[in-house]
């Protein structure tokens, strides 16, 4: 939450590469604990972990911004909260919409380091935007 809360033009890219290397370790981890699942899938599968982490951010800011939000579960509630603070109403609802986008990517076999790229710049694009 920490980097999306961060997240820049100059810091897109970086964290774009920085999610494709979790994915990565991800895949590796997983194959590790079941083997009999192929390369591809696992790092599909840490693919949509992340595009989901990174959702359930913006929906918990989305909520802090409505007021709504009295737990934040495993997320940082200053984390939350800052994002919240970063994007309004719609900036938190677009963000979501665009990752689920990304999803819809990914299934069709979308480069990865472009979808990350470019969810990433679609969502600064929604922090200027809705200030």
């Amino acid at each position: 939450m920490k980097k999306l809360v961060q997240l820049s033009y100059e810091t897109a890219l970086d964290l774009a590469e920085w999610l494709t290397g979790q994915c990565k370790g991800f895949s590796e981890s997983f194959l590790q604990r079941y083997p009999n699942h192929s390369p591809s899938d696992a790092t599909r599968l840490g693919q949509s972990c992340i595009l989901k982490v990174i959702a359930h951010g913006f929906n918990g800011a989305l909520r802090y911004r409505a007021g709504t939000e009295t737990g934040f579960g495993a997320g940082s509630p200053e984390l939350i909260s800052q994002l919240g603070n970063k994007y309004d109403a719609y900036g938190c609802s677009q963000a979501i919409n665009a990752v689920n986008h990304a999803q819809s990517r990914l299934k069709a076999n979308v480069n990865p380091s472009l979808i990350f790229e470019t969810l990433l710049l679609e969502c600064i694009d929604y922090a200027a935007t809705t200030r």
